[in-house]
């Protein structure tokens, strides 16, 4: 028989709450910025409860077991803090090593704005994708989600990227303010916001070099320094912007200290992706493991391997294939 969740006696708390769990939040249509549901929402949806000691035998079980896996969890993600801390260590220490001297960008090559949104046009328009702060990453491009804009040709060659192009943010978290991603031309034509500066360097100035630049502890500095704050946003502007100095190398010095870093850092990347991965699969096995229990695939009285354990074995074995 179906019970609502919120009016019925016969069920345990906390059984209700994982079941209630395994209930996807964007199923429900809301104002609110981030996905949730209403009590009523929540009192709607109807639920198999079985006998009350069932309920107290399957919560009791799940706490445990979610339990150890949340432990794990936690101590992959410290473990991913260490890794991004050593690659800043990698990134700072061939950067800023014994170079005392700085030159500011805007010698180096030139800084183009991007596109403003919704602005109306009378002359004939072509949808062209564009990349935003959310595309713009520590050190990559993240082209999942690209959302695309109908403005005219004349306008679209003012915002359009060129392979080489470093991509700067210009406003969001006030500790990602100026993160720099390559852009690699991998989608032509490709445009970017007027929140997204693109800097694009002359002979003088290797890419890369300006992209581990914008990464170091120096440049987080400056930008948190200079930043400007709203209630919700920090932002940056040009003029700040094209003022970043970086050290100062020539072409060949530049290039051999990128090589430097990127020989470390693809050991600390590939760690850094095989912890990702350990971590989405807890994730999903917590959730898979919970809905099983809830509804009665598995009998949470069985002597069996704890769940944790045997995550840490498939979780050993992805690693040791994927390497």
């Amino acid at each position: 028989m179906y019970y609502t969740a919120l009016d019925s006696k016969l069920a345990w708390p906390k059984f209700v709450y994982y079941w209630a769990t395994r209930i996807p939040f964007d199923y429900y249509q809301t104002n609110t910025a981030l996905p949730s549901m209403t009590q009523s929402d929540l009192a709607g949806e109807p639920i198999l409860l079985p006998p009350l000691n069932e309920q107290r035998a399957i919560a009791d079980f799940l706490d445990h077991e979610t339990a150890e896996i949340d432990a794990m969890v936690s101590d992959l993600e410290v473990s991913l803090d260490l890794l991004r801390e050593r690659r800043t260590e990698v990134v700072n220490q061939y950067m800023y090593h014994a170079v005392d001297d700085r030159l500011a960008i805007k010698y180096l090559g030139c800084l183009q704005a991007g596109l403003t949104l919704g602005a109306t046009y009378q002359e004939p328009i072509a949808e062209y994708p564009y990349l935003r702060v959310a595309n713009v990453q520590v050190g990559r491009v993240d082209l999942r989600d690209v959302a695309t804009v109908a403005v005219p040709e004349r306008t679209a060659k003012t915002s359009r990227l060129k392979a080489g192009d470093v991509l700067m943010t210009e406003g969001g978290d006030r500790d990602k303010l100026g993160r720099g991603a390559l852009w690699s031309g991998k989608v032509d034509p490709m445009l970017h916001q007027n929140h997204v500066f693109a800097f694009r360097c002359d002979k003088a100035l290797s890419p890369k070099y300006l992209v581990y630049a914008l990464e170091a502890s120096e440049a987080r500095m400056y930008f948190d320094l200079t930043a400007r704050q709203s209630t919700n946003l920090a932002s940056t502007n040009s003029t700040i912007v094209k003022n970043f100095k970086i050290p100062r190398r020539d072409i060949l010095e530049q290039e051999m200290i990128v090589g430097q870093i990127e020989f470390e850092v693809a050991e600390i990347a590939q760690a850094s992706d095989d912890i990702d991965r350990a971590i989405t699969l807890a994730k999903e096995r917590r959730a898979a493991l919970i809905s099983a229990a809830v509804t009665g695939q598995i009998d949470v009285t069985a002597k069996r391997k704890p769940v944790a354990e045997q995550l840490e074995d498939d979780i050993a074995q992805g690693v040791h294939t994927s390497s």
